[in-house]
Protein backbone atom coordinates (compact mmCIF):
# COMPACT_ATOMS: atom_id res chain seq x y z
CA UNK A 1 0.00 0.00 0.00
CA UNK A 2 2.52 2.40 1.31
CA UNK A 3 5.35 1.54 -1.53
CA UNK A 4 6.63 3.96 -4.16
CA UNK A 5 5.49 4.42 -7.12
CA UNK A 6 7.82 4.91 -10.70
CA UNK A 7 8.72 7.48 -11.78
CA UNK A 8 6.45 6.79 -14.64
CA UNK A 9 3.35 7.20 -12.61
CA UNK A 10 4.29 10.92 -11.63
CA UNK A 11 3.62 12.21 -15.20
CA UNK A 12 0.00 11.48 -14.42
CA UNK A 13 -0.24 13.97 -11.35
CA UNK A 14 -0.89 17.08 -12.14
CA UNK A 15 -1.63 20.28 -10.05
CA UNK A 16 -2.08 18.19 -6.69
CA UNK A 17 -1.30 20.66 -4.71
CA UNK A 18 -1.97 23.98 -7.30
CA UNK A 19 -5.29 25.72 -8.34
CA UNK A 20 -6.40 26.31 -11.77
CA UNK A 21 -7.25 23.47 -14.29
CA UNK A 22 -5.37 23.90 -17.48
CA UNK A 23 -7.36 24.09 -20.69
CA UNK A 24 -7.05 21.14 -22.76
CA UNK A 25 -5.79 21.88 -26.04
CA UNK A 26 -7.39 19.71 -29.26
CA UNK A 27 -4.89 19.46 -31.47
CA UNK A 28 -5.86 18.32 -35.45
CA UNK A 29 -5.27 14.79 -36.37
CA UNK A 30 -5.31 15.55 -39.97
CA UNK A 31 -6.11 18.02 -42.23
CA UNK A 32 -8.87 17.77 -45.31
CA UNK A 33 -8.52 20.17 -48.28
CA UNK A 34 -8.14 22.40 -45.30
CA UNK A 35 -10.02 21.47 -42.73
CA UNK A 36 -9.01 19.92 -39.40
CA UNK A 37 -10.34 16.87 -37.71
CA UNK A 38 -10.00 17.31 -34.70
CA UNK A 39 -9.04 14.32 -31.45
CA UNK A 40 -12.35 15.30 -30.11
CA UNK A 41 -14.37 14.89 -33.39
CA UNK A 42 -12.18 11.97 -33.84
CA UNK A 43 -13.36 10.20 -30.42
CA UNK A 44 -16.48 11.29 -30.75
CA UNK A 45 -17.05 9.37 -34.28
CA UNK A 46 -15.70 6.52 -33.08
CA UNK A 47 -17.91 6.49 -30.15
CA UNK A 48 -17.77 3.64 -27.61
CA UNK A 49 -14.55 1.56 -28.75
CA UNK A 50 -12.65 4.77 -28.26
CA UNK A 51 -14.77 6.21 -24.95
CA UNK A 52 -14.40 2.30 -23.26
CA UNK A 53 -11.00 2.50 -23.75
CA UNK A 54 -10.69 6.39 -22.26
CA UNK A 55 -12.57 5.17 -19.41
CA UNK A 56 -10.50 2.40 -18.64
CA UNK A 57 -7.08 4.81 -19.08
CA UNK A 58 -8.58 7.58 -16.49
CA UNK A 59 -9.69 4.51 -14.06
CA UNK A 60 -5.80 3.68 -13.76
CA UNK A 61 -4.86 6.73 -13.92
CA UNK A 62 -7.16 7.81 -10.74
CA UNK A 63 -6.00 4.48 -8.90
CA UNK A 64 -2.46 5.59 -9.26
CA UNK A 65 -3.02 9.44 -8.60
CA UNK A 66 -5.19 8.48 -5.27
CA UNK A 67 -2.21 6.36 -4.23
CA UNK A 68 0.11 8.62 -4.88
CA UNK A 69 -1.86 11.76 -2.85
CA UNK A 70 -2.42 9.43 0.14
CA UNK A 71 1.75 8.44 0.33
CA UNK A 72 2.58 12.11 0.05
CA UNK A 73 0.08 13.12 2.77
CA UNK A 74 0.66 10.33 5.20
CA UNK A 75 4.74 11.23 4.38
CA UNK A 76 4.02 14.63 5.09
CA UNK A 77 1.78 13.89 8.62
CA UNK A 78 4.13 11.30 9.50
CA UNK A 79 6.93 13.85 9.75
CA UNK A 80 4.90 16.14 11.60
CA UNK A 81 4.11 13.50 14.15
CA UNK A 82 7.35 12.14 14.18
CA UNK A 83 6.41 8.55 13.33
CA UNK A 84 7.27 6.27 10.36
CA UNK A 85 4.96 6.77 7.57
CA UNK A 86 3.56 2.40 7.85
CA UNK A 87 3.05 3.17 12.22
CA UNK A 88 1.00 6.54 11.32
CA UNK A 89 -1.04 4.83 8.84
CA UNK A 90 -1.47 1.97 11.13
CA UNK A 91 -2.73 4.57 13.67
CA UNK A 92 -5.81 5.91 11.55
CA UNK A 93 -7.60 2.42 11.62
CA UNK A 94 -9.26 1.87 15.02
CA UNK A 95 -8.47 -1.26 16.66
CA UNK A 96 -11.88 -1.87 18.08
CA UNK A 97 -15.02 -1.98 15.42
CA UNK A 98 -18.62 -1.59 17.29
CA UNK A 99 -21.28 -3.42 14.87
CA UNK A 100 -24.81 -3.89 16.83
CA UNK A 101 -27.17 -6.74 16.47
CA UNK A 102 -29.80 -4.47 14.35
CA UNK A 103 -26.60 -3.66 11.97
CA UNK A 104 -25.82 -7.34 11.25
CA UNK A 105 -29.62 -8.30 11.49
CA UNK A 106 -30.43 -5.77 8.76
CA UNK A 107 -27.38 -6.71 6.63
CA UNK A 108 -28.38 -10.73 6.86
CA UNK A 109 -31.52 -9.80 5.62
CA UNK A 110 -30.60 -7.74 3.23
CA UNK A 111 -27.87 -10.65 2.13
CA UNK A 112 -29.75 -13.91 2.46
CA UNK A 113 -29.65 -14.92 -0.76
CA UNK A 114 -25.90 -15.44 -0.37
CA UNK A 115 -26.22 -17.87 2.70
CA UNK A 116 -26.11 -21.16 0.92
CA UNK A 117 -26.08 -24.08 3.46
CA UNK A 118 -24.43 -21.98 6.42
CA UNK A 119 -26.20 -21.84 9.56
CA UNK A 120 -27.82 -18.85 10.59
CA UNK A 121 -25.13 -18.18 13.25
CA UNK A 122 -22.12 -18.98 10.68
CA UNK A 123 -23.85 -16.46 8.59
CA UNK A 124 -24.50 -13.34 10.89
CA UNK A 125 -20.90 -14.13 12.28
CA UNK A 126 -19.66 -13.83 8.59
CA UNK A 127 -21.89 -10.91 8.30
CA UNK A 128 -20.60 -9.20 11.80
CA UNK A 129 -16.92 -9.79 10.67
CA UNK A 130 -17.83 -8.15 6.75
CA UNK A 131 -18.99 -5.35 8.62
CA UNK A 132 -16.54 -4.27 11.09
CA UNK A 133 -13.80 -4.74 8.16
CA UNK A 134 -16.06 -2.08 6.92
CA UNK A 135 -15.91 -0.03 9.75
CA UNK A 136 -12.57 -0.18 10.23
CA UNK A 137 -11.88 1.25 5.94
CA UNK A 138 -14.24 3.96 6.50
CA UNK A 139 -12.83 5.18 9.54
CA UNK A 140 -9.28 5.02 7.75
CA UNK A 141 -10.83 6.65 4.52
CA UNK A 142 -12.35 9.38 6.92
CA UNK A 143 -9.22 10.14 8.45
CA UNK A 144 -7.56 9.75 4.74
CA UNK A 145 -10.09 12.44 3.82
CA UNK A 146 -9.19 15.16 6.73
CA UNK A 147 -5.77 14.93 6.04
CA UNK A 148 -7.12 15.82 1.77
CA UNK A 149 -8.90 18.85 3.50
CA UNK A 150 -5.79 20.31 5.48
CA UNK A 151 -3.50 20.39 2.72
CA UNK A 152 -5.99 21.81 0.40
CA UNK A 153 -5.35 18.57 -2.20
CA UNK A 154 -6.71 20.44 -5.97
CA UNK A 155 -6.82 17.24 -8.33
CA UNK A 156 -6.98 18.43 -12.03
CA UNK A 157 -7.28 14.80 -13.91
CA UNK A 158 -10.00 14.86 -16.28
CA UNK A 159 -12.22 12.28 -16.55
CA UNK A 160 -13.48 11.31 -20.21
CA UNK A 161 -16.90 12.46 -21.86
CA UNK A 162 -19.45 9.64 -22.81
CA UNK A 163 -20.57 9.21 -26.51
CA UNK A 164 -24.08 10.87 -26.56
CA UNK A 165 -26.09 7.70 -26.69
CA UNK A 166 -25.17 7.30 -23.20
CA UNK A 167 -26.45 10.42 -22.14
CA UNK A 168 -29.49 9.76 -24.52
CA UNK A 169 -30.59 6.16 -22.86
CA UNK A 170 -33.86 5.18 -23.23
CA UNK A 171 -35.81 3.11 -21.43
CA UNK A 172 -38.06 2.76 -18.07
CA UNK A 173 -37.25 6.05 -16.22
CA UNK A 174 -38.26 8.46 -13.68
CA UNK A 175 -37.83 12.17 -13.94
CA UNK A 176 -38.08 14.67 -16.19
CA UNK A 177 -37.10 14.47 -19.56
CA UNK A 178 -35.31 17.50 -19.59
CA UNK A 179 -33.11 16.82 -16.52
CA UNK A 180 -29.48 17.91 -17.45
CA UNK A 181 -28.38 14.67 -15.34
CA UNK A 182 -29.08 11.26 -16.67
CA UNK A 183 -28.63 8.25 -14.28
CA UNK A 184 -28.32 4.98 -16.17
CA UNK A 185 -28.14 1.26 -13.96
CA UNK A 186 -27.92 -1.91 -15.49
CA UNK A 187 -29.22 -4.33 -12.76
CA UNK A 188 -30.15 -7.66 -11.74
CA UNK A 189 -33.88 -8.50 -10.34
CA UNK A 190 -31.85 -11.38 -8.07
CA UNK A 191 -28.94 -9.75 -7.30
CA UNK A 192 -28.87 -8.69 -3.31
CA UNK A 193 -26.35 -5.73 -4.37
CA UNK A 194 -29.38 -4.15 -6.63
CA UNK A 195 -31.71 -4.75 -3.93
CA UNK A 196 -29.71 -2.11 -1.88
CA UNK A 197 -28.92 0.05 -4.58
CA UNK A 198 -33.20 0.96 -5.41
CA UNK A 199 -33.78 3.02 -2.34
CA UNK A 200 -29.87 4.62 -2.90
CA UNK A 201 -31.58 5.61 -6.17
CA UNK A 202 -34.68 6.40 -4.87
CA UNK A 203 -32.88 8.46 -2.26
CA UNK A 204 -30.92 10.69 -5.06
CA UNK A 205 -34.36 11.23 -6.91
CA UNK A 206 -35.74 12.52 -4.03
CA UNK A 207 -32.84 15.01 -3.49
CA UNK A 208 -32.57 16.45 -6.69
CA UNK A 209 -35.91 16.10 -7.90
CA UNK A 210 -36.32 17.69 -11.60
CA UNK A 211 -32.28 17.84 -12.20
CA UNK A 212 -32.23 13.86 -12.68
CA UNK A 213 -33.60 11.37 -14.58
CA UNK A 214 -33.13 7.83 -14.07
CA UNK A 215 -32.98 5.00 -16.55
CA UNK A 216 -33.82 1.49 -16.08
CA UNK A 217 -31.37 -0.97 -17.91
CA UNK A 218 -31.96 -4.95 -17.18
CA UNK A 219 -28.66 -6.86 -17.11
CA UNK A 220 -29.66 -10.20 -15.40
CA UNK A 221 -26.63 -12.38 -14.87
CA UNK A 222 -26.33 -15.67 -15.14
CA UNK A 223 -25.51 -16.63 -12.15
CA UNK A 224 -28.60 -15.99 -10.79
CA UNK A 225 -31.47 -18.42 -12.48
CA UNK A 226 -34.54 -16.11 -11.78
CA UNK A 227 -33.34 -12.83 -12.92
CA UNK A 228 -34.02 -13.19 -16.62
CA UNK A 229 -37.53 -14.26 -15.59
CA UNK A 230 -37.83 -11.34 -13.51
CA UNK A 231 -36.64 -8.89 -15.98
CA UNK A 232 -39.26 -9.88 -18.48
CA UNK A 233 -42.04 -9.88 -16.53
CA UNK A 234 -40.67 -6.33 -15.30
CA UNK A 235 -40.55 -5.18 -19.08
CA UNK A 236 -44.01 -7.14 -19.88
CA UNK A 237 -45.39 -4.66 -17.08
CA UNK A 238 -43.71 -1.39 -18.39
CA UNK A 239 -45.95 -2.44 -21.71
CA UNK A 240 -48.80 -1.77 -18.98
CA UNK A 241 -47.08 1.04 -18.08
CA UNK A 242 -46.83 -0.54 -14.91
CA UNK A 243 -42.65 -1.24 -15.15
CA UNK A 244 -41.69 1.21 -11.65
CA UNK A 245 -44.35 -0.23 -9.39
CA UNK A 246 -43.23 -3.72 -10.94
CA UNK A 247 -40.08 -2.64 -10.52
CA UNK A 248 -40.75 -1.67 -6.84
CA UNK A 249 -42.67 -5.21 -5.69
CA UNK A 250 -39.72 -7.57 -7.80
CA UNK A 251 -37.08 -5.64 -5.09
CA UNK A 252 -39.24 -5.89 -1.63
CA UNK A 253 -39.84 -9.81 -2.76
CA UNK A 254 -37.73 -13.03 -2.21
CA UNK A 255 -39.74 -14.92 -4.04
CA UNK A 256 -39.52 -15.04 -7.83
CA UNK A 257 -41.40 -17.88 -9.11
CA UNK A 258 -43.02 -18.19 -11.83
CA UNK A 259 -46.23 -17.87 -9.63
CA UNK A 260 -44.89 -15.04 -8.15
CA UNK A 261 -44.16 -12.90 -10.82
CA UNK A 262 -47.66 -13.62 -12.27
CA UNK A 263 -49.25 -13.05 -8.82
CA UNK A 264 -47.60 -9.73 -8.45
CA UNK A 265 -48.87 -8.57 -11.50
CA UNK A 266 -52.62 -9.36 -10.50
CA UNK A 267 -51.56 -7.30 -7.81
CA UNK A 268 -50.93 -4.63 -9.36
CA UNK A 269 -54.00 -4.61 -11.73
CA UNK A 270 -52.29 -6.03 -14.79
CA UNK A 271 -54.37 -7.41 -17.16
CA UNK A 272 -52.79 -10.80 -16.59
CA UNK A 273 -54.01 -12.72 -19.96
CA UNK A 274 -52.10 -9.93 -21.94
CA UNK A 275 -49.01 -9.98 -19.37
CA UNK A 276 -49.07 -13.54 -19.83
CA UNK A 277 -48.43 -13.88 -23.60
CA UNK A 278 -45.76 -10.85 -23.20
CA UNK A 279 -43.76 -13.04 -20.81
CA UNK A 280 -43.51 -15.60 -23.65
CA UNK A 281 -43.07 -13.95 -26.91
CA UNK A 282 -39.93 -13.12 -28.78
CA UNK A 283 -40.61 -9.11 -28.57
CA UNK A 284 -39.23 -9.22 -24.66
CA UNK A 285 -36.16 -10.84 -25.82
CA UNK A 286 -35.23 -8.69 -28.19
CA UNK A 287 -36.03 -6.35 -25.08
CA UNK A 288 -33.22 -7.90 -23.11
CA UNK A 289 -30.98 -7.95 -25.73
CA UNK A 290 -30.91 -4.32 -26.70
CA UNK A 291 -29.96 -3.69 -23.08
CA UNK A 292 -27.54 -6.59 -22.97
CA UNK A 293 -25.89 -5.35 -26.22
CA UNK A 294 -25.44 -1.52 -24.82
CA UNK A 295 -23.98 -3.22 -21.39
CA UNK A 296 -21.26 -4.90 -23.74
CA UNK A 297 -20.49 -1.34 -25.58
CA UNK A 298 -20.12 0.10 -21.97
CA UNK A 299 -17.93 -3.02 -20.78
CA UNK A 300 -20.45 -3.78 -17.88
CA UNK A 301 -19.62 -6.95 -16.04
CA UNK A 302 -21.32 -6.99 -12.81
CA UNK A 303 -24.80 -5.58 -11.11
CA UNK A 304 -25.50 -2.94 -10.02
CA UNK A 305 -23.75 -0.69 -12.36
CA UNK A 306 -24.36 3.07 -12.60
CA UNK A 307 -24.03 5.99 -14.74
CA UNK A 308 -24.25 9.48 -14.06
CA UNK A 309 -24.22 11.23 -17.44
CA UNK A 310 -22.24 8.30 -18.67
CA UNK A 311 -19.55 8.42 -16.26
CA UNK A 312 -19.31 5.26 -14.15
CA UNK A 313 -19.68 5.42 -10.64
CA UNK A 314 -17.11 3.20 -9.40
CA UNK A 315 -16.44 1.14 -5.89
CA UNK A 316 -19.61 1.40 -3.49
CA UNK A 317 -22.52 3.01 -5.18
CA UNK A 318 -24.08 4.69 -2.27
CA UNK A 319 -25.95 8.01 -1.90
CA UNK A 320 -22.58 10.44 -1.58
CA UNK A 321 -20.50 8.69 -4.64
CA UNK A 322 -23.54 9.22 -6.47
CA UNK A 323 -24.23 12.54 -5.46
CA UNK A 324 -20.99 13.54 -6.15
CA UNK A 325 -21.02 13.06 -9.92
CA UNK A 326 -24.12 14.73 -10.17
CA UNK A 327 -22.57 17.75 -8.54
CA UNK A 328 -19.97 17.76 -10.54
CA UNK A 329 -22.57 18.13 -13.44
CA UNK A 330 -24.44 20.27 -12.18
CA UNK A 331 -21.70 22.40 -10.81
CA UNK A 332 -23.40 21.96 -7.31
CA UNK A 333 -26.72 23.82 -7.93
Amino acid sequence: MFKHLTLALLSISPLLFAGEVPKRIDVPVAVVAGTAITEEELDAYAGSEIYALKAQLHEARKRALTSLINQRLLERAARQHNMTVEAYARSLVPRDSVVTDAEVAQMAALMADSRGNMSLDEFQQRVRLDLEARHRLEAYDQAIQRLRTEAGVVVSLQQPVSPDFVRAANGPSRGAATAPVTIVEFSDFQCPYCKQAAPILDAVTKKYGDRVRVVFKNFPLPIHPRATPAAKAAVCAGEQGKFWAYHDRLFTSSDLSDAALHDYAQQLGLDTASFDRCVSADAVNAALTADAEQARKLQVSGTPTIFVNGKQVRGQADIDAISSLIDEETGGK
